[in-house]
């Protein structure tokens, strides 16, 4: 609503300090925050109807500004599933909806969204589910990975910017053992920028120390059950989990009998904490480029 707002003000040319707009971020609980930059919510509580209300108003309030100068709002909701991980952001999410679907009914195409997250798993919770809040309102659509063309950009942009030289193959290498993570890219990059690395081995030695030492992480690990642990290394190691032979490599490992439900559930609860996302067919992805980064260079992944 803060940033719906802002957006109003500055549409009316009126000017908005930056300082009060984050001061009116922080008066909500928005604490960013970790190694990660995962952002939580301090004070997780369902919105008040006044809120509500405030929400739908602000929206329709932007639009109609809009309108009135021949602009048409992008609205981008950032880590949106989070509005699916918690009972108490359901009534925003209904909230949202029926602002938007009546913004739509009365003035068609003013208002474009997008939603995008780190979560397939919760996002799918979000658009995909019969029960959900958006359930049929938008298309899903998986972007691909970042390929080699886009380290190719950032090592010419830090050459043309910074006149820092790096190895275009080391750099590649680089962005693949952050398993091909954007976030932990920018983290190498800050890094050389602001000079507090020299070369590029020194800035990703750097952003790796870390996550290694972050406790977090190694809480995160901790809480997982053993065969949890073992399907979340199979995933990113890109290894089968149902054959007969992964079944058997898995009995190895637990030293006991293991049937394909049990498989399937440490599945699910891997999935409930957004640590993997179903590829479709059996096959699954790692979501957590930020624990496998931890796991490996504990030596516990190869």
């Amino acid at each position: 609503t803060e940033g719906v707002k802002a957006a109003t003000e500055a549409l009316q040319k009126k000017r908005v300090p930056w300082s009060d707009y984050l001061s009116k971020l922080a008066s909500v609980g928005v604490n960013v925050g970790g190694v990660g930059g995962s952002l939580g919510i301090v004070h997780a509580k369902a919105p008040s109807t006044e809120e509500l209300i405030a929400l739908g108003e602000s929206l329709n309030g932007l639009v109609e500004i809009a309108d009135k100068k021949k602009r048409r709002v992008f609205l981008l909701i950032d880590e949106a599933q989070h509005l699916a991980t918690r009972p108490a952001f359901e009534s925003i999410a209904k909230s949202l909806r029926t602002a938007m679907e009546g913004i739509e009914a009365t003035k068609p195409h003013a208002i474009r969204t997008l939603f995008t997250g780190s979560s397939r798993t919760d996002l799918a919770t979000l658009l995909e589910h019969r029960n959900a809040a958006f359930y049929r309102s938008f298309e899903s659509q998986i972007f691909p990975d970042l390929g080699r063309d886009y380290t190719d950009f950032v090592a010419n942009q830090l050459e043309s910017i910074g006149r820092i030289r790096v190895n275009g193959e080391q750099l590649w290498d680089t962005f693949n053992e952050f398993d091909k993570s954007p976030y932990y890219m920018q983290q190498v990059i800050r890094e050389l920028m602001l000079r507090r690395a020299s070369n590029l081995a020194e800035a990703r030695h750097m952003v790796l120390e870390k996550i290694v030492n972050s406790p977090e992480l190694a809480a995160r690990w901790d809480s997982l059950k053993s065969l949890e642990k073992m399907v979340f290394r199979r995933v990113c190691d890109g290894e089968a989990l149902y054959t007969n032979e992964a079944i058997k490599e898995l009995e190895g490992e637990l030293d006991a009998r293991l049937q394909p439900s049990k498989v399937q559930g440490a599945v699910r609860q891997l999935s409930k904490r957004g640590l993997v996302s179903s590829q479709g067919r059996g096959e699954y992805r790692n979501e957590d480029p930020e624990l496998l980064a931890w796991i490996r260079y504990r030596g516990l992944i190869t």
